[in-house]
């Protein structure tokens, strides 16, 4: 019991270097590779958190099971390998280096590259994993309930999207925007550049939302989640994605399976009891969730009648054909041909 007691105020600690971490992803991390001050700086604060809990890192490294530390160093070692020079023997006899390889030639001869065709690039996607692995690492030893405290963070970061971007969707152009789009309509972007981005927070969110534990069981909790469910379903729908349409899939059947469980569990409950006042206790939250199911439906057919065009042209990008994205599947699928089996290295495509 002391020795909980004592690991309580280091608990803390954690938890609140994870929300850090989290928050300035939220605020300044969502303008991609174009803007590496603002991926420095979340990387920093992850680091610095890294600094400050040396003991939850070695830990991890020690105490983790052992397939997850092992995917965890090949995720790390594969990109960091790639950017280590080799010599001309090794490296030109890789497939897709032969032009590399003759144009080296003509001013002087090869001398020793790395295996990537791109060690920049490479780098930049090493770098890119230093904020997950400051969460993995601190957050592996945290308890249940801090864990559900940060899922909840989450939970609140999508509901601040969803509040961002209720105001760009009722601007013009760039309006509510933090970085600049060529928009041909009023998007929910929140925080981030670019719709996937948004619809990708969102979908945790969701996921999180439908499937995460309460602490403290109550009534209240089962509307309140259905609520934000719809409004972050509303919000998906508006940032015009269609992989986070799609997606939107997965939180949905997961919401839809714990469902299934949860009235199962009710209804065993009901048949292990008599008496009306038991019964109507595990009836009253099958009907919050049939009246809650139908406040959602009547928020999306206004949805529907309030904004058709938007809902309108959402669907209407999965039929367009003149979507710039088949060509770059055209170049990918040509890269992968070129660079087979060995590839190019992380993060060398090109969008």
């Amino acid at each position: 019991m002391e020795q909980n007691r004592a690991d309580r105020p280091q608990m803390l600690v954690a938890t609140g270097a994870l929300a850090l971490i989290l928050v300035v992803a939220f605020a300044v991390g969502g303008g991609g590779s174009r803007f590496g001050i603002a991926n420095l700086a979340v990387q920093l604060a992850a680091l610095a958190a890294l600094a400050l809990h040396r003991a939850q890192f070695l830990s991890f490294w020690t105490d983790a099971p052992t397939a997850i530390r092992g995917l965890v160093a090949a995720t790390l070692l594969l990109p960091a390998l790639q950017i280590v020079p080799l010599p001309p023997a090794i490296w030109t006899a890789l497939p897709g280096r032969d032009l590399v390889s003759q144009s080296l030639d003509l001013v002087g001869g090869a001398g020793w590259m790395p295996f990537s065709v791109d060690p920049v690039r490479t780098l930049l996607a090493l770098t890119g994993l230093i904020v997950p692995l400051a969460m993995l690492t601190i957050g592996w030893a945290l308890p249940r309930d801090r864990l559900i405290l940060i899922a909840a963070l989450v939970i609140c970061l999508g509901l601040a999207t969803v509040l961002i971007g209720a105001v760009q969707v009722t601007g013009e152009g760039n309006f509510g925007s933090l970085f600049a789009n060529q928009k041909t309509s009023p998007l929910v972007l929140g925080t981030f550049a670019n719709r996937n981005s948004t619809g990708l927070l969102l979908i945790f969110a969701l996921a999180l939302t439908l499937t995460l534990p309460a602490s403290r069981p109550h009534p209240i909790i089962l509307p309140i989640r259905l609520a934000i469910s719809a409004l972050l379903i509303v919000a998906i729908v508006l940032t015009r994605s269609r992989t986070a349409l799609v997606l939107t899939a997965i939180p949905v059947a997961l919401g839809f399976i714990k469902a299934l469980w949860w009235m199962r569990q009710a209804h065993t409950v009901k048949n292990s009891g008599t008496g009306g006042v038991q019964s109507f206790a595990s009836a009253r939250p099958v009907l919050i969730v049939m009246a809650v199911l139908g406040l959602g439906a009547a928020a999306l057919a206004t949805l529907v009648v309030a904004a058709p065009t938007r809902i309108e042209q959402t669907l209407e990008r999965f039929e367009a054909t003149d979507d710039p994205r088949r060509f770059i599947w055209e170049d990918a699928a040509y890269s992968a041909t070129r660079y087979w089996p060995a590839g190019a290295g992380i993060g060398t495509f090109d969008e």
